[in-house]
């Protein structure tokens, strides 16, 4: 119904951790795009990318040391993530794509591999099989509790 609005941005340090990591699906690239682009000189950061294909792989500009995993088709960004060898040190996570998948991911990195939940942002833009229509999910209730949580809010209101 209308386009970016500063009501819904939130500040992000983009810099302030030891490295980034941006993990997205095609939906979400836009917006890993700009937080690309807007990356400090020289911070190193790693990208997971879902694409249809390698025809949907898009140039990502930033001054930034970004190196980017380009997944195709139905490959598991999950897996893709689990596997890899992630630099050592705090790092800063932006999380976006279908809602499932993002609450995996964000499962992986605050349970097993240890990231303060804090330092982790998460946006599941959209849902496996649903519309906007449908009612929400359990895990879109928990999630809303949990972000209500965080932002010291009652979660029982």
């Amino acid at each position: 119904m209308f386009g970016p609005s500063a009501y819904f941005a939130k500040p992000i340090a983009l810099g302030a951790a030891d490295w980034t990591l941006l993990i997205a699906d095609g939906c979400s690239l836009p917006a890993l795009a700009t937080l690309a682009e807007a990356l400090p000189p020289g911070h190193r950061a790693l990208a997971f990318v879902q694409v249809p294909d390698a025809a949907e792989e898009q140039p990502l500009d930033s001054v930034g040391e970004l190196a980017v995993h380009w997944l195709h088709g139905d490959a598991s960004i999950v897996d893709a993530v689990r596997m890899a060898t992630l630099p050592s040190g705090a790092p800063y996570v932006w999380l976006g794509g279908e809602a499932g998948t993002v609450r995996a991911l964000r499962r992986h990195l605050v349970d097993e591999r240890g990231y303060d939940r804090r330092t982790v942002d998460f946006t599941g833009y959209w849902r496996h099989r649903l519309t906007q229509d449908d009612a929400p999910t359990p895990e879109d209730l928990a999630e809303a509790r949990e972000r209500l949580e965080e932002a010291g809010g009652s979660a029982g209101a």
